[in-house]
């Protein structure tokens, strides 16, 4: 692993073959990892993840008793842990099975297929030491950027690419816990606007969907759909009050409570519900076009949406 000293990183080990995990623990010392918790099963694995700064996490997909696809989705969206960048690869026999597929789609670093050795895995934490992608946001998405040069717009927006901290970088260059959260505190900031903003189209693309299928007639396809407007709306509001799109909470909060009420009948819902839908998603658009400054507009939008009600 050449002279990168890793004694001050913390590393979560999954496997379920014990001999292949014993010896991989062995060679991963012998090269300065002294901090390594190893499990054949996803609690432990999960209990590192939730409790310690760990680093880096190198795990089975098909690891028993959890699922690692979750894990890496709730450290990306920052529910599990205290860092949302701590580097994840995968280890996986088939490359193309849904599973792999899903958790490709979670945010993780680095897939390597089966059989491994130890001199493969070393390599690949060497490479993403030294460099790791960048980071996109869309509205179900946060991790690297995986797209190919001209890739097409996603949701109708460019996405921008964001510096994600790299937790072996800073510990294998002698940085400090602080310089650590500096760049972890500013990277969430960037991510949680994006995220808002991603919503934003999200929440106007829904409604496009939902709406024709209430004009002619409410079918069971509506109830997914309106399901999702309700996580949508119910992540932006939660997001909004740290960014500068605080001046748009009142809609989203509107928009929220009206999607919660057509959730519960979707099939039924009410007229003046389903009516307020397209205005509500214009004017939040909107309010997120306009000047952060502007918040009394926001504000009469939302008040003249609920009179209208």
């Amino acid at each position: 692993m050449g002279k990168i000293n890793f004694e001050n990183v913390t590393m979560a080990l999954g496997d379920q073959n014990r001999d292949l995990r014993q010896s991989l623990v062995a060679i991963l010392r012998q090269h300065g990892f002294h901090n390594v918790v190893h499990s054949g099963t996803m609690p432990r694995i999960e209990e590192a993840a939730a409790a310690s700064r760990t680093d880096l996490i190198v795990c089975d997909v098909d690891l028993p008793e959890g699922d690692l696809c979750q894990l890496a989705k709730d450290i990306r969206y920052n529910r599990m842990g205290s860092n949302p960048f701590v580097v994840i690869m995968v280890l996986a026999d088939e490359p193309a099975s849904d599973k792999v597929r899903n958790i490709i789609n979670a945010g993780v670093d680095d897939l390597i297929l089966k059989p491994i050795s130890a001199g493969l895995i070393a390599e690949r934490i060497v490479n993403l030491t030294k460099t790791r992608k960048k980071f996109i946001v869309t509205t179900d998405y946060i991790g690297p950027d995986r797209r190919k040069a001209g890739a097409p717009k996603r949701e109708g927006q460019e996405i921008p690419q964001i510096d994600a901290p790299n937790p072996l970088a800073v510990k294998t260059s002698g940085g400090s816990l602080a310089d650590m959260e500096e760049q972890m505190q500013a990277a969430l900031h960037v991510i949680n606007e994006q995220k808002v903003e991603r919503h934003a189209f999200q929440i106007e693309y829904l409604v496009n969907k939902i709406m024709p299928i209430y004009r002619t007639g409410a079918t069971k396809e509506v109830t997914p759909l309106v399901q999702r407007l309700v996580d949508v709306s119910e992540d932006i509001r939660a997001r909004l009050e740290t960014t500068k799109y605080a001046h748009v909470s009142e809609l989203c909060n509107t928009m929220h409570e009206v999607a919660e009420r057509i959730s519960k009948r979707p099939l039924k819902p009410e007229r003046k519900d389903i009516g307020l839908l397209p205005n509500l998603a214009q004017a939040i658009n909107k309010a997120f076009a306009a000047d952060q400054q502007d918040v009394e507009l926001a504000r009469d939008i939302s008040k003249s949406i609920k009179a209208t009600g």
